[in-house]
This record gives structure tokens, sequence and C-alpha cells, in this order.
């Protein structure tokens, strides 16, 4: 059993239980197809189960050796790159709006875990990463009547 798993999922479980709760205290829309609060009970239903999913497996799973998997040098490092350009993205946000500001956090974060400068694979990552926040924003704008900073 690895205890990380399950202690992430049951951490997962009960914070999107809570907030799933919170979702009933939000008031109706008049005149919203689907209201304001379908997304995020759609979302943290997925999260639970998906959760639920993770811990069924994490209990089953039989560890072949009793030593936990620890991130060396390398993986740190990406960790901490992908926190610092989180933060860059977070504080450019307001100022370049959502789609500009997820075009440059998408690129960035693709070309840097991609490594290799192919150009088939870096026009890919820059058509991915542009077509995904126009259609995000179009869906959230025009589907769930919801504005996007």
């Amino acid at each position: 059993m690895r205890k990380a798993d399950i202690a992430t999922s049951l951490t997962m479980i009960c914070v999107s239980g809570f907030f799933l709760i919170q979702t009933t205290k939000i008031k109706d829309a008049s005149g919203a197809i689907l209201g304001p609060r379908f997304f995020p009970y759609v979302v943290l239903t997925g999260i639970i189960l998906l959760s639920l999913l993770v811990l069924f497996y994490s209990c089953r799973k039989e560890k072949a050796s009793s030593e936990e998997t620890t991130l060396d040098l390398q993986g740190r490092a990406k960790v901490f790159v992908t926190l610092f350009i989180a933060f860059i993205y977070v504080a450019l946000l307001e100022k370049l709006g959502f789609v500009f500001a997820s075009v440059l956090f998408m690129s960035a974060l693709g070309l840097f875990f991609y490594g290799k400068f192919d150009k088939k694979k870096v026009l890919n990552i820059f058509l991915f990463s542009a077509v995904a926040p126009v259609a995000l924003f179009f869906l959230f704008t025009k589907f769930f009547h919801t504005l996007l900073p």
C-alpha cells in the first residue's frame, strides 16, 4: 500500500466533499441554463470519483518493496520551475487577461517539459496553447454565461 496515495486520496475526498456541500449554498441565477452551481458540482464530483478510484487501487496494490520513491534533483528542479511559471501566470492573469496569460503559461510549460526543439512539436505546442484557452473562453462565456478575467 502506498501511504502517500491513500493520504492524498482521503484528503481530496474530504476537501472536495466540503466544497461540494458548499455549492448547495450558491444561489440560482435567473435565466441561466445550467446555473452557477453546475460546473463546481461536476468538477468536485469528478474529483471525488477519481480520488475513490486512486484509493481503491492503492489499497489493492501490493507493494513489491517497502521503500518510498523520492524525487531526484532533476525532478525537484522541474517542480520548482513549474511552480515559478505558475506564480508568473497568476501575476500576469489580471494584467493580460485569461486568454493571453494562458497561452503564455501553456506554451512555457509545454516547451519546458518537452525539452527537444523539433519544429513540428513546437508548432503543435503553440497551436494547442492557443486553441485551448480560446475554446475555454468561449465555453465559459457562451455556454456557462460566466465572465473570465
